[in-house]
């Protein structure tokens, strides 16, 4: 009788541990459900919040497009910060806008405006200058928004120019 009993124990204990296993590879952890059911009541639940949708908020909050930079600039709540080389200022700008380059940025901070949102731009969608600009303003306490794409959409999208290099004050037409 006593064997029968430790055959039956085993058997429990057996069918306990694959019942088990199972329920692991559905990622249950302690449920006396079925894996099925589990599934169902797993499936029913809401899905926890997606990091990425919360990165593209983020991200969408610190860039600006040509049209809201000038409307920012118009309303006299912004300025725009140029912060490529000297060189790449010298054969297109955009009017008006200030000028640090980025690898001076943090000696030049006191040059800001720290009342107004300050918008870096530089040369085109490739060039990471102004959101690395726009970090470290941001982690300075300013109100920073990089200009996506660039002068180059800034031009694009048909706002003036000019080249400080050539002549001062001559507004490029739009390509």
């Amino acid at each position: 009788m006593r064997s029968a009993i430790t055959a039956s124990t085993r058997a429990r204990s057996a069918a306990s541990a694959a019942s088990a296993s199972r329920k692991a590879a559905c990622g249950i952890i302690a449920s006396s459900a079925p894996c099925s059911q589990a599934l169902i009541v797993a499936a029913a639940m809401p899905k926890p919040a997606d990091n990425y949708v919360s990165f593209l908020e983020a991200k969408l909050a610190t860039e600006i497009g040509p049209h809201e930079a000038q409307e920012e600039v118009d309303a006299g709540r912004a300025v725009i910060l140029d912060v490529r080389s000297p060189d790449s200022r010298a054969k297109v700008a955009i009017p008006n806008s200030l000028h640090i380059p980025r690898k001076e940025l943090p000696t030049r901070l006191k040059e800001l405006p720290n009342d107004k949102i300050i918008v870096p731009y530089c040369s085109d969608i490739g060039c990471q200058s102004s959101l690395k600009a726009t970090i470290e303003l941001r982690k300075n306490g300013f109100d920073a928004r990089h200009m996506v794409g660039g002068v180059r959409f800034w031009q694009e999208k048909g706002y003036p120019t000019f080249a400080p290099g050539a002549k001062p004050n001559v507004v490029l037409a739009k390509k």
